[in-house]
Order: C-alpha cells, then structure tokens, then sequence
C-alpha cells in the first residue's frame, strides 16, 4: 500500500515529525528546520509552486527561521552567562599571594617553580629572580603558567 502525498503534505508531515522529534532531543536546531517546512506546506498549498518554488521558499523560510533562533537563543544565553563564571585563568591575574620557595630565572621548562593556589598546583615564573617571602602577583597567563612579579610597596 502506497500513500500518494503531495508536496505540500509531504513538506508538512515532514515539519510536524522535525517539531515532535525536537521534543525528544531538546536541540533546538530541528525545531525551526521544522517550521521551515511546515511555512513552506503553507505557501505550497496556497500557491501551488513548482519544484523550484518549493525549493526557493524552503531555502527562504530556512534563513529566516534559523535566524531568528540564533537571534533568541544569544539574546536567551546571554542573560545566564557572567562574565569571568568558571574562568579560573582570568580569576588569577592581579592574584596576590607570599612566595613559599624561590623562583628562578626564565630560561626554560625546567625551571618552572611550583605554588599552590585554591586547590591547584600551578607552574609559576618571572623575568627576574625572586626569593622566597617576597610578595608577588599574577600579571598574565602563559599556557599553563603563572607569569609574575613582585607587588610594590
């Protein structure tokens, strides 16, 4: 048994199932694909466009549709985001803290000294030697190591 659609049925059923599917997966991407197709059953059925129309129309209302998702979804997101939430790296420049051991000149991997902040071990070095009991701080970020120097009086 054969169900005989037309384009415009097809270009719905086809949008209803992307709406309900979305649902299930909760992605939000197929939800306006799916109204895409479903704005272009509309205009199928009430204008009765051929292939290239079908095809216009759907490449159309894709546009607008993802568009006006993506435009939602920043404005929606953009709310719930902090600046600087969970963003451990720029939490530590202009850091402050006493040295427990010396650090040495940057010359190399090997002499990258060790400090412990906030539960983390973290590779600390300088331009110049400091001594250990030196106040120092966080001025930027290498990769995975503390550039510092020592705070003014």
């Amino acid at each position: 048994m054969m169900i005989d659609l037309t384009a415009w049925q097809w270009f719905f059923v086809t949008g209803l199932g992307l709406v309900l599917f979305e649902f299930l997966i909760a992605e939000f991407f197929l939800l306006w694909i799916g109204f895409s197709c479903i704005l272009t059953a509309l205009t199928i059925f009430l204008g009765g466009f051929g292939v290239l129309g079908q095809i216009c129309a759907f490449t159309l209302f894709s546009i607008i549709t993802l568009t006006i998702g993506y435009l939602r979804y920043e404005r929606k997101s953009a709310k719930w985001v902090t600046d600087g939430l969970n963003d451990r790296l720029n939490e530590l420049i202009g850091y402050t803290w006493v040295l427990d051991a010396p650090v040495s000149l940057r010359k190399g991997s090997g002499d990258k000294a060790f400090v412990s902040i906030n539960d983390t071990r973290w590779f600390v070095l300088s331009d110049y030697e400091i001594a250990a009991g030196q106040e120092v701080r966080v001025v930027r970020m290498d990769g995975n190591t503390l550039i510092i120097e020592v705070t003014m009086p």
